[in-house]
């Protein structure tokens, strides 16, 4: 019989990140989806790949909030990845959107602090 796994305590570093990496994921899906349906001239893949990333983002924050070590590390890896890819690509959303620079580095400070929060609890995962 299948092991059913307790959710983070309340006060865990991970659940935070958890809740804001399903935060994030949903924008990041909800954000493909809007270029998808709604004739972006973005190209096929690079749409495909920010759904993508959008739903292993809930994915794999949803296990994490379950405990799931597996889960947790790839959520770990995949916040650390996309705060670098927004870090170099704070100036293209500067110069797409029309906004200052503080505004194009918003993204990478958020998925800094999840990285963060769920790197914090490792002890707990698991």
């Amino acid at each position: 019989m299948a092991e059913s796994r307790s959710v983070l305590p309340a006060n865990s570093p991970a659940r935070f990140g958890s809740y804001g990496g399903l935060l994030a994921g949903l924008v990041l899906a909800g954000f493909a989806l809007r270029m998808l349906f709604g004739g972006s001239d973005k190209p096929m893949p690079f749409q495909l790949a920010v759904l993508l990333a959008g739903a292993l983002q809930v994915f794999l924050c949803g296990l994490t909030l379950r405990r799931s070590r597996a889960a947790w590390a790839f959520a770990l890896s995949l916040n650390g990845t996309l705060a670098a890819i927004f870090l170099f690509g704070a100036p293209q959303l500067r110069d797409a959107y029309g906004v200052s620079m503080i505004v194009g580095m918003l993204p990478t400070v958020g998925f800094g602090v999840i990285t963060t929060l769920l790197a914090m609890s490792s002890e707990e995962i698991g």
